[in-house]
């Protein structure tokens, strides 16, 4: 076995119309560009469709700028802050921010502080609970202007 591969390596491989011996080539490894995959299925968002029907989203994820918040990241209000001040610098793009949540992670706490939208000027920001239960956010200021879409969620205070 040892001197089929043998023979096999001392071979020349012909690509193109360069002939290259194989045991002269060195392994090196390149870095790739980072790369993300997506976070929210297409079944996922199906699945919002269909749930929330009354958002009326379009048929194709594609048509929207989706943001993900994991249940790991209801630590505290910056990562839904940081998820809508992503939407509000997408100009003419809709905004779906996807907050997933679980029995014990289901919760943003705001002391002093309001969700705000008054920026939103372009596209418009749907925010969607998805987990196993709603997610409760303490208050939610929006402006007149600004299209939010809120789904799956329970709002206390304002």
């Amino acid at each position: 076995m040892f001197k089929k591969l043998f023979n096999l390596l001392s071979k020349s491989v012909k690509s193109s119309s360069v002939t290259t011996p194989i045991r002269n080539r060195k392994l090196r490894f390149e870095s790739l560009e980072s790369r993300e995959l997506l976070s929210v299925s297409v079944a996922e968002f199906d699945t919002i469709r269909n749930q929330y029907a009354d958002l009326e989203l379009s048929a194709n994820m594609s048509d929207y700028n989706v943001i993900e918040i994991t249940a790991d990241q209801l630590i505290n209000y910056v990562n839904l802050d940081n998820a809508i001040a992503s939407a509000k610098a997408t100009e003419g793009v809709n905004d779906l921010i996807v907050i997933r949540t679980t029995a014990d992670k289901n919760s943003i706490s705001y002391s002093n502080t309001e969700i705000d939208f008054s920026a939103t000027t372009y596209g418009s920001v749907t925010i969607v609970s998805l987990g196993e239960k709603p997610l409760e956010i303490s208050s939610v200021e929006v402006s007149n202007k600004a299209k939010v879409g809120l789904a799956g969620l329970k709002v206390t205070g304002n």
